[in-house]
């Protein structure tokens, strides 16, 4: 089960949502077994109860017990052999951590790092506090507790990178870089630049992911019919591109993805995308 917060004001800037999540493995015919898709932000992640373990480019990854994340430019699989899986989570703007941190974002993408690494190892006496917190919300409020009392090391500006995130969301990843780049009056190679560093990813691959959580959050049905009027809506130059993206995201072929599998996809992307600008 997946719950959404409003950050405090002053996080928003940084943070879009903070979230919990409870998976009971009852509820998993062999193991909790769930998928995240790329989704073109960052994740700080605080497990409760129960540990997962993740892969990512069919790479094994152990996360720490809090750890943070940058982008994730292919399907990310959770897996647990718990009982129950709980954690309260963080979702950032793409130049969130960069801004908040200052962080290395090239170091981030596909790599989850301990927290503890990033908050120079202040999390003891928040991990005390946290492990016997009974109360979901009380738990995200020590989270965001946490993050504000970062904002003291940070003072966030808008830039030429925030401004195209906001045309690339608002033209649903249907936008070239190439027109993005032209309307803010700069070259395609300094965005590219400025966004590798601050996103850790170019932005043509952030653009492919936004289209794609676009035309995700669209899915009622795994009907080739709807998959070729969705590619079509989208500006695929083609239903062979499209299947390629949908492999590269999903990790198999658009007719054999079953996305009933996976409650968590169906939560975040479409039942309720909260990953999506709408």
């Amino acid at each position: 089960m997946l719950t959404t917060y409003v950050p405090h004001i002053s996080l928003q800037p940084y943070i879009t949502h903070f979230y919990s999540i409870k998976w009971e493995i009852s509820n998993y015919a062999e193991g909790i077994v769930e998928m995240s898709l790329p989704s073109g932000t960052g994740f700080m992640v605080f497990q409760f109860a129960g540990r997962f373990k993740g892969r990512i480019h069919d790479k094994e990854i152990t996360p720490a017990e809090y750890y943070t994340i940058g982008q994730q430019t292919s399907k990310y699989i959770l897996s647990s052999d718990d009982e129950a899986v709980e954690l309260t989570g963080a979702v950032f703007n793409p130049t969130g951590l960069y801004k908040l941190f200052g962080f290395d974002m090239l170091h981030l993408v596909n790599n989850p790092m301990d927290t503890r690494i990033l908050l120079n190892n202040t999390l003891n006496d928040f991990a005390f506090i946290y492990k016997a917190e009974n109360k979901t919300e009380d738990r995200v409020e020590l989270v965001e507790n946490l993050l504000l009392k970062q904002l003291k090391n940070s003072s966030y500006k808008t830039c030429v990178v925030d401004t195209a995130i906001t045309l690339f969301q608002k033209g649903k990843g249907c936008c070239s870089v190439k027109e993005i780049a032209e309307k803010l009056n700069i070259s395609e190679r300094y965005l590219q630049k400025k966004f590798k560093l601050m996103v850790g990813i170019t932005p043509s691959a952030y653009n492919r992911i936004v289209r794609f959580n676009y035309l995700f959050s669209e899915m009622q049905s795994n009907n080739e019919h709807d998959y070729k009027t969705l590619s079509a809506l989208f500006n695929f130059y083609d239903f062979a591109h499209f299947s390629k993206d949908f492999k590269r995201y999903c990790g198999e072929s658009p007719s054999k993805f079953d996305l009933q599998q996976f409650q968590f996809l169906k939560e975040a992307w479409v039942d309720s995308p909260f990953f999506i600008n709408k």
